[in-house]
C-alpha cells in the first residue's frame, strides 16, 4: 500500500481517535465531569487514546475492579461524560464515512474495543442502564455533531495528522506531553458556547434517564406464537391491561440483565407507567398484568414488588 492509499485507508481512523480526544476535552471543561488528562495518543498501526487515570476501564480483573467501578459510577455526570467520550470515536468516524453508527460500534468492528469497554462497565455500575439507552444517547449526540458540522471543522487537523502518519517509516505517530496539548488547543477552538451548552444539556437529560425510578419490578413471560417470532429492545413501549381494575395504561419495560427479549422468554423487568395517576393505589404484589402490543396480548407481567408506593393498594 503506497502513501496515498494508506492515507485514504487511515483517514476515518484519525476522525475516530480525535473523537475520543474531543470527548476528554469536553469532559475536562468542568470538575464534575472531568476525566483527567490524556497520557498518550497513538494513531497508525495501533490506535488508542489513553488517559493518565482510568475511572471506568477494566484494568486488572473484573472481580477486583468492581469496587472501583461502583465508586466511579456514583458520579453519574462524569460517567455519562465517559459514555460520550467512548461513543464519540465511532460517531465521528461513521458521520465521516456516512454509515450507521452500529457499523462501527459493535463486536469485531472498528469500535469493538469501545463496545467492550462500555459493556464491561455494566458488571460494576452503581446504577442500572442498558445498551439501548447508550444507542439513544449516541443518536442525540450525533445530532449535535452534525448540527455543529464537527467533521468538517476537523479537516485541517486531520490532514496534519495524516501527513505525519504517512511520512513515518512505520506509519504510526505517538503524541505525548506538549504534542497532546497542541491537539487539545485545536479541538478547544471547535467548542463554541452553543456546542458546550448542548453537551451539558445531553448530560442532564441522561442523568434523568439513568436515575429514573421505575414503578414495578415484575416477572415477565412473553407468549410463544406459532406463526411469528417477536423481538423487543429493552425500553420498548407497550400498553398494559389491568383486568382486576378494568384499565389499560401505557408505559415501558426495561429489562434487567438483558438487552433483547424474544417470544417465549421468561425474565425480570421493570415497568414505568406513562400516566401514574390512573393506577394510583391500585396495584399489589402477585397481580398479573397483560402486556399489549398492537391490540394483541404478547405476554404477562406478574408483579414482584411495587416500587412506587403511591401505586400500591393501601393495606387494611
Amino acid at each position: 500500500m503506497n502513501k496515498e492509499e494508506y492515507k485514504e485507508f487511515i483517514e476515518s481512523t484519525v476522525y475516530h481517535e480525535l473523537g475520543h480526544v474531543l470527548g476528554y476535552v469536553l469532559a475536562n471543561k468542568k470538575p464534575e465531569t472531568a476525566l483527567g488528562p490524556i497520557k498518550i495518543i497513538r494513531i497508525g498501526e495501533l490506535n488508542l487514546v489513553t488517559p493518565i487515570k482510568s475511572y471506568y476501564h477494566i484494568v486488572t480483573d473484573i472481580n477486583q475492579d468492581i469496587p472501583r467501578l461502583k465508586e466511579a459510577t456514583e458520579n453519574i455526570e462524569r460517567t455519562i461524560a465517559w459514555f460520550i467520550e467512548v461513543i464519540l470515536g465511532c460517531s465521528l468516524q461513521t458521520i465521516f464515512e456516512e454509515k450507521p453508527f452500529r457499523m462501527c460500534f459493535a463486536p469485531k468492528l472498528d469500535g469493538g474495543l469501545d463496545f467492550k469497554n462500555i459493556s464491561n462497565l455494566k458488571l460494576g455500575s452503581s446504577f442500572r442502564w442498558n445498551i439501548q439507552e447508550i444507542y439513544k444517547l449516541q443518536n442525540d449526540l450525533e445530532k449535535i455533531l452534525i448540527k455543529k458540522d464537527i467533521t468538517a471543522s476537523l479537516n485541517n487537523l486531520v490532514e496534519k495528522i495524516l501527513s505525519e502518519v504517512i511520512n513515518q517509516e512505520n506509519r504510526e505517530v505517538i503524541y505525548i506531553g506538549n504534542e497532546i496539548d497542541s491537539i487539545i488547543k485545536e479541538l478547544e477552538k471547535l467548542i463554541s458556547h452553543e456546542f458546550y451548552e448542548d453537551y451539558c444539556a445531553l448530560i442532564d437529560k441522561y442523568k434523568e434517564v439513568f436515575t429514573k425510578k421505575y414503578d414495578l419490578k415484575c416477572e415477565i413471560l412473553l407468549h410463544q406464537f406459532q406463526s411469528k417470532k417477536l423481538e423487543y429492545d429493552s425500553g420498548h413501549c407497550f400498553s398494559f391491561n389491568l383486568d382486576e381494575i378494568n384499565l389499560e395504561v401505557e408505559g415501558i419495560i426495561r429489562f434487567i440483565h438483558k438487552e433483547i427479549a424474544k417470544s417465549g422468554e421468561n425474565f425480570i423487568g421493570e415497568i414505568l407507567f406513562t400516566n401514574k395517576r390512573l393506577v394510583k393505589n391500585s396495584l399489589r404484589k402477585m397481580m398479573k398484568i397483560d402486556i399489549i402490543q398492537d391490540s394483541e396480548c404478547v405476554g404477562i407481567a406478574t408483579i414482584m414488588n411495587v416500587l412506587n408506593k403511591d401505586l400500591e393498594i393501601a393495606s387494611t
